[in-house]
């Protein structure tokens, strides 16, 4: 079973991570706005249980994506299972969800640039109320890679002139959540 190796940090200076990036030899792919909507069930609070369900849609894509994101498994990084489906129809998807009793509680709106280098998958995300933030992923086959590949991704990080002891270990939506309650 696959699992999403994924390392998250705050930015100050877009413009000097984007050089650095460069520097290193990653590649640019592409711009996109995108916005996840978050689902919920009264029967089972996926914040308790530590999973989200979510849709995903993008300017990029005429297709979303449907998201189930298992507890994390890793304490290190937001390790998780991840499942995703395409899906041609967000409105229809949500009006189904919402006949077995989840309802969207919430949403986060990004402006995403998609970055690769070796077998990374980099992003730095403007997210709307929360500024700029890097995330760092790499997907593993099995949890005995989990561990290597965190390490991996913080020296990576550390090249990229990311301070790691600042990891943030929650999603933008917990971190809007608690912006919001403040």
């Amino acid at each position: 079973m696959p699992y999403e190796v994924e390392l998250k940090f705050k930015i100050k200076s877009r413009s000097e991570i984007i050089d650095r990036l460069r520097r290193l030899g990653a590649v640019f792919l592409n711009k996109e706005n995108m916005t996840d909507y978050y689902l919920n069930s009264p029967e089972m609070d996926f914040k308790n249980t530590d999973r989200a369900l979510r849709i995903r849609k993008s300017d990029l894509s005429e297709f979303a994506e449907f998201t189930f994101k298992g507890p994390k498994i890793s304490t290190q990084s937001k390790t998780r299972e991840e499942l995703n489906v395409k899906i041609d129809d967000a409105d229809q998807m949500v009006k189904i969800m919402d006949r077995l009793g989840l309802e969207v509680v919430a949403s986060v709106s990004k402006v995403r640039e998609n970055w690769s280098h070796m077998d990374y998958s980099i992003t730095i995300d403007n997210v709307e109320s929360l500024g700029y933030f890097i995330e760092l992923e790499a997907i593993v086959d099995d949890k005995d890679q989990i561990e290597p590949k965190v390490n991996e991704l913080k020296a990576y990080a550390i090249q990229l002139g990311v301070k790691v002891e600042n990891q943030i270990l929650k999603g933008y939506l917990d971190l809007l959540q608690e912006l919001a309650e403040k």
